[in-house]
């Protein structure tokens, strides 16, 4: 298989993961809006939430970190500012009543997490807000070759 070929798989191959992400965010976006509905009417009818959502539902169990994790992956890529997740947080069943202050302790996940590069910082109009980024994102972006690889330059003839 030619330089070509493995060029032309590659991008083929990056295209494929875009769309799929594409696909994915839109899926998060409408797993976002029905797991809370879920949730919520569960607890009206007095049943269990059950089956796979509760298990990635965001409830009193759950750390701090993971249910950050959680409210940005469900907001799929809308930037969100630290008082937006508190209260994506607490709607979602999250116990924030332990922290006699939660935007703190927020403050500092979302600190680590962007450290971590799990998400990203955006300034606002209206100050800092957070966006998860995906783990695929490095496979997106196109990689430079190595020097090795490019061809020598031509020699240009003295007139």
């Amino acid at each position: 298989m030619g330089d070509n070929a493995y060029r032309k798989t590659l991008e083929a191959a990056r295209s494929d993961l875009a769309n799929l992400l594409a696909e994915q965010k839109r899926i998060n976006e409408k797993i976002g809006k029905l797991a809370p509905v879920i949730q919520y009417l569960a607890q009206l009818c007095d049943e269990p939430v059950g089956g796979d959502l509760e298990s990635m539902a965001v409830g009193p169990d759950l750390g701090l970190t993971d249910a950050i994790r959680f409210v940005l992956k469900a907001a799929a890529g809308r930037p969100v500012p630290p008082t937006e997740v508190r209260d994506l947080l607490a709607h979602s069943g999250f116990n924030l009543a332990k922290y006699a202050n939660p935007l703190p302790p927020i403050h500092n996940t979302l600190k680590r997490l962007k450290e971590s590069k799990e998400i990203e910082e955006i300034e606002g109009p209206t100050g800092k807000a957070y966006r998860w980024v995906s783990e695929y994102a490095d496979l997106l972006a196109p990689m430079p070759l190595p020097e090795t690889y490019l061809p020598p330059m031509p020699k240009l003839k003295k007139s």
